[in-house]
């Protein structure tokens, strides 16, 4: 079996940021087809795939954690450097040459560390500082101090990822929505 790659699995992504969220949560559903046709199903499996998907509501998170853990595993393997074409692209889309080089240049200064383990790098600079417990006696001033340091040099980059990581999901939003506006506007058809 072949293992379907981040592209394959981007919906995964949405899907969990959707359904993590009070508003969106509606729209999870249609990230799921969206999800069962990137992966190639056929239509017939794909409405057996998402009807088993979300029978209940622990069936919709497990399947959303499944598939999300996936997407993560192959994003995390991804070339920072590589991220704005294989990622970050539709949130890049229509801005000038120039602010697209701009970006892809920072991307492009971290050229050999992978997502993960620049995700890894920044989570134990962030948990130095703002510890859970907000107990600073557990680190000495030093490592206080690179992690200090560590976020400084990476600031840069967080603050585009992040920002570039809201916009590509948003970008994938509309047909997720459009599957969701659809599918619940035949059902009530369907009920008349």
């Amino acid at each position: 079996m072949v293992k379907a790659n981040h592209k394959e699995l981007r919906y995964a992504a949405l899907a969990r940021s959707l359904y993590n969220s009070k508003e969106s949560k509606i729209f999870a559903n249609g990230s799921l087809y969206r999800l069962a046709e990137e992966l190639g199903l056929d239509p017939q499996r794909v409405r057996g795939f998402v009807k088993g998907a979300t029978a209940t509501d622990e069936s919709t998170k497990a399947t959303i954690d499944d598939y999300s853990e996936q997407f993560d595993e192959q994003f995390g393997n991804l070339n920072v450097s590589d991220l704005p074409n294989q990622w970050y692209e539709p949130a890049l889309r229509g801005l000038s040459n120039d602010a697209q080089d701009k970006i892809k240049k920072v991307f492009e200064a971290h050229e050999g560390v992978t997502f993960k383990e620049l995700n890894d790098i920044l989570g134990k600079a962030n948990y130095i500082l703002y510890p859970e417990s907000k107990k600073y006696g557990d680190h000495t001033d030093k490592e206080r101090e690179d992690a200090e340091n560590t976020l400084r040099k990476y600031d840069k980059i967080n603050k585009i990822m992040t920002l570039l990581e809201l916009y590509t999901l948003e970008s994938l939003r509309p047909k997720a929505v459009n599957v969701t506006r659809k599918k619940s506007l035949e059902a009530i058809v369907k009920a008349l």
